[in-house]
């Protein structure tokens, strides 16, 4: 650090707590540069997920690739029905999945099994996720909406909370907040076939409230040459 001549007169008369002030700043820089524990993890904005839901996750893992669907979906299930795998993630600062959450991981893997393997997970986790959406709708609770479609987003339940979600922040006025939500959905092809065009029509809408008319158009355009006989009333 190079400080600048021109301004070392005025310290004179700054008196001595300024010139304390300056000489601990300059004392702190020096500490940022010179860290005592360089090698160690300080103030890690994205904590580390805990070693028993990390083998959680490489178990199911393993269980995908030997198509034992049952087991990977036990494993998965411990994963998101933890309300603190929003909070985990999986590498460490500096490594390539330092930014990807637990649970973000969990779910895709979920969206790559196999048909057999989605069938296996909507058996087993399809009732309850039916039971909490109901319950959510009939106590018109936003955060039970919410919860469902946190903890069993890959069942059919889970989709239409989630569509039910972003229909909600959308009345809200929140349409960027209703774009992520829907495109949740969207990305997810099996989701989206059983959900378009209707899908479609509320992101175009989300877009334009958002004052993204050529997000809209584009959406609208994918829609018509997926599905060119579409109708929407």
């Amino acid at each position: 650090m190079v400080c600048d001549r021109r301004y070392r007169p005025g310290w004179k008369h700054w008196g001595a707590a300024t010139t304390f002030a300056g000489c601990l700043v300059l004392a702190l820089l020096a500490a940022a540069q010179n860290p005592p524990d360089a090698g160690r993890e300080i103030g890690n904005i994205f904590p580390t997920a805990p070693r028993e839901l990390r083998q959680n996750l490489n178990r199911a893992q393993q269980a995908i690739a030997d198509e034992r669907f049952t087991d990977a979906a036990d494993e998965l299930g411990q994963i998101l029905d933890n309300p603190a795998s929003d909070d985990y993630f999986l590498g460490r600062p500096g490594q390539p999945d330092a930014q990807q959450s637990l649970k973000t991981a969990a779910l895709a893997l979920i969206g790559s099994m196999p048909a057999k393997g989605r069938q296996i997970y909507e058996t087993k986790f399809g009732f309850d996720a039916r039971a909490e959406l109901e319950q959510a709708l009939a106590e018109a609770s936003l955060s039970k909406l919410t919860e469902v479609s946190r903890r069993y987003f890959h069942t059919k339940s889970g989709y239409e909370a989630t569509l039910l979600l972003g229909r909600t922040q959308l009345d809200q006025g929140r349409p960027l907040a209703a774009v992520l939500t829907l495109k949740r959905i969207a990305d997810v092809p099996v989701a989206a076939a059983q959900y378009d065009p209707e899908l479609s029509v509320l992101l175009a809408t989300c877009w334009v409230h958002a004052r993204e008319p050529g997000k809209a158009t584009d959406t609208l355009l994918a829609l018509k040459q997926r599905l060119p006989a579409a109708k929407v009333r």
